[in-house]
């Protein structure tokens, strides 16, 4: 990974701000530290790294998910837009959303905005509900973020 970085030119640091995923775990996703299930999470990384679909689909295949199959509707839009060299997130997703299919998660952060209330009335701290339930700690900031915001937006259906 760090010699398609290098390769790119890029910085670490940019393409975990680009895919909205936490520094720490992002470094630890790419060094292979820390492994992921969310599809979307890798995803939002190889936009950010402007992967090609080849790129991309390798990718996949090293983290044991599932390819990106053209029959699916969501995943022939995110072909065509690896296939296009997008590398913003936020583009990908208005694509998406223009055709009626679901943006890449974000995760933790809608989690915190989607359960805000029943959060802050549970009577637990914050951290031991993030503690037990057994992701990782740096995503404890992320959480709080999405309590946050959850005052001014509203999720769509």
């Amino acid at each position: 990974m760090d010699r398609l970085i290098s390769a790119k030119g890029l910085r670490r640091q940019d393409i975990f701000q680009r895919a909205d995923i936490p520094q720490k775990y992002g470094y630890k996703l790419l060094t292979g530290e820390s492994h992921t299930t969310d599809r979307d999470k890798l995803l939002r990384l190889f936009f950010a790294m402007n992967l090609t679909l080849k790129e991309a689909r390798r990718g996949l295949e090293l983290y044991g998910m599932p390819l990106l199959y053209p029959k699916i509707r969501r995943d022939a839009i995110l072909i065509i837009a690896f296939n296009r060299g997008y590398s913003s997130v936020d583009a990908v997703n208005q694509i998406l959303a223009e055709h009626g299919e679901a943006e890449l998660s974000r995760g933790k952060d809608l989690f915190g905005i989607k359960y805000a209330k029943e959060l802050q009335e549970c009577g637990y701290p914050l951290k031991e509900i993030v503690k037990e339930s057994g992701i990782s700690m740096g995503y404890l900031s992320e959480v709080s973020k999405g309590i946050k915001l959850s005052q001014y937006v509203e999720l769509k259906k």
